[in-house]
């Protein structure tokens, strides 16, 4: 299964940037982030396991966006043991050492971001977006969570989360949306600016020059 969920988000992946090769921003801090993005939705993994217990999955759909565990997966409660107490809730783990997250995202989607962390706490992880980039994260010791959020001009379809062989991965707070684009300026600073320009051209004519 993990080989083909890997084929599929690099087929994604060559798609996509063939199609464009779009500019990734990178954030570490969620006040940066938020001021780059709009219209984010939050998927925190509440209200699935039962308090104090966990729940297998390999797949799940969460407002629009598709989560795959490879080989598979749980949602756990915070409650469940102090390994998956990060003072946040209920986390997506991986079910084993080496398992891989992966997330479809709804199409358009600009931005994204997550808090990561790892069983082991403090061990690397590598964010792999369908346009072909990859960035590393180190996550920290329990229960500090690691923040990663990325924004794109160019849609995300899909991001593979994956440690080294021995490393189980956790998120929580995955959040998606779209970056935010600068609005254009008014209409009266455009003209004010062509007024300028177009006097700085008659005062540079040779008629203006004679007329000084």
């Amino acid at each position: 299964m993990r080989t083909r969920i890997c084929s599929i988000l690099v087929a994604a992946g060559m798609a996509l940037s063939m199609q464009a090769t779009g500019s990734v921003i990178r954030y570490d801090d969620i006040p940066s982030y938020m001021g780059a993005t709009t219209g984010l939705n939050l998927v925190d993994f509440e209200g699935i396991a039962p308090a104090g217990d966990a729940v297998a999955s390999i797949a799940i759909n969460i407002s629009g966006v598709q989560f795959i565990a490879d080989p598979f997966g749980f949602v756990v409660d915070d409650a469940f043991a102090p390994l998956f107490d990060w003072s946040s809730g209920a986390v997506l783990a991986g079910g084993q050492a080496g398992a891989t997250l992966a997330m479809i995202l709804p199409a358009g989607t600009t931005a994204f971001g997550m808090e990561l962390m790892t069983i082991q706490g403090g061990a690397p992880l590598f964010v792999l977006l369908s346009s072909g980039e990859s960035f590393g994260v180190d996550t920290l010791a329990n229960p500090n969570r690691s923040f990663v959020g990325f924004t794109s001009d160019t849609a995300i379809s899909s991001v593979l989360i994956a440690g080294g062989p021995l490393v189980i991965p956790m998120m929580d707070n995955f959040s998606f949306g779209l970056r935010s684009v600068p609005e254009p300026p008014p209409l009266a600073l455009i003209l004010a600016a062509g007024i300028g320009v177009l006097w700085l051209k008659v005062r540079r004519s040779p008629s203006s020059q004679n007329l000084a």
